[in-house]
């Protein structure tokens, strides 16, 4: 373990976490223009634009707040999503890359330099910098769990020490939990699940590029670019993926028990109805769900607690 760069803050680093959101918010980060935009969930309305200038781009909710990375500045932007401001901009490793919160941490991978990130929530301070796998591309809280790019699944605990892990001999980008398996998705066209005790892979194949993956209820949303298809299911729970909808380019997705969002590399975001039988997997505190663009533009969604969010609705940024 080394000591973490220099923390910078916006405020002391006293601060208290925020409130959760007072009302359904739903938030995109636009790295072209080094803005995050709030938009009314009923009708894709700018509500708010926050400048952070540099590259944002992944987001996570936690500890009351949205985290906001930033590759261009190589940090991090807390903001807070009632009153639309950034409360503390923490310095961390070099290109972070993804980001991942819970009530107490917020773990960063940074791709430039093959770090992790530990951030504590109540201080806005780096209290641990880890050295990971190469071209770290995804983090997972639990223990940290770790993909790199060339397709290796690390987990380590707090203190850096390898628990275990499966090298998939193939480029991956995400990595999450559902149903207590890892989960990793591979770019040549798949997604694998990785039983952390018993150490069992599983792969399911797609038959073109696969960037990104999230729990979704009871099961998973995969989106299929190049095909324009969204795939819901999970076969370890005898559910097939199927198709879910068809949406031109569509990126990224994720949802809550009643609905889901998914996002298209022009910027559209879509949100519809499914049945889902059961309660998120991993439901995010001071949210409900966020989405992600790997398209032009790297444009990111994060929307917060969406009970009244009026489906069917296309809000372009």
């Amino acid at each position: 373990t080394e000591e973490a760069p220099t923390t910078t803050t916006t405020q002391p680093p006293t601060t208290t976490t925020e409130a959760p959101p007072e009302v359904p918010q739903v938030w995109v980060s636009h790295g072209g223009n080094g803005t995050v935009i709030r938009l009314d969930p009923a009708n894709g309305e700018v509500l708010a634009v926050v400048e952070v200038g540099g590259r944002p781009g992944r987001m996570a909710a936690g500890s009351g707040s949205l985290w906001v990375i930033d590759c261009g500045s190589n940090s991090v932007h807390r903001i807070d999503p009632n009153a639309a401001e950034v409360t503390a901009t923490i310095t961390v490793g070099v290109f972070p890359f993804d980001i991942d919160v819970n009530d107490t941490v917020a773990a960063v991978v940074n791709v430039g330099d093959g770090t992790l990130s530990r951030i504590d929530t109540a201080t806005n301070e780096v209290i641990a910098t880890l050295e990971v796998e190469e071209n770290p591309t995804g983090v997972a809280i639990g223990t940290y769990s770790v993909i790199s790019s060339p397709g290796n699944l690390t987990r380590y605990d707090f203190e850096g020490n390898v628990l275990n892990g499966h090298d998939f001999g193939e480029t991956s980008e995400d990595v999450f939990w559902h149903n207590d398996n890892l989960w990793a998705v591979h770019q040549q066209g798949g997604i694998s699940s990785y039983d952390p005790e018993t150490m069992d892979v599983n792969r399911y194949d797609f038959e073109t590029p696969t960037w990104m993956a999230s729990p979704v209820g009871d099961y998973i949303g995969v989106p299929e670019p190049e095909s324009n298809t969204l795939w819901y299911g999970d076969p370890s729970m005898d559910h097939p993926f199927e198709p879910l909808a068809t949406i031109d380019d569509v990126s990224a997705v994720d949802g809550t028990d009643f609905g889901a969002f998914a996002i298209n590399g022009n910027g559209d975001v879509f949100a519809f109805e499914w049945e889902v039988t059961g309660d998120l997997d991993r439901p995010l505190v001071g949210g409900d769900f966020w989405i992600a663009n790997v398209g032009p533009g790297a444009d990111w969604v994060e929307a917060f607690d969406t009970s009244q969010l009026q489906f069917g609705i296309n809000a372009e940024f």
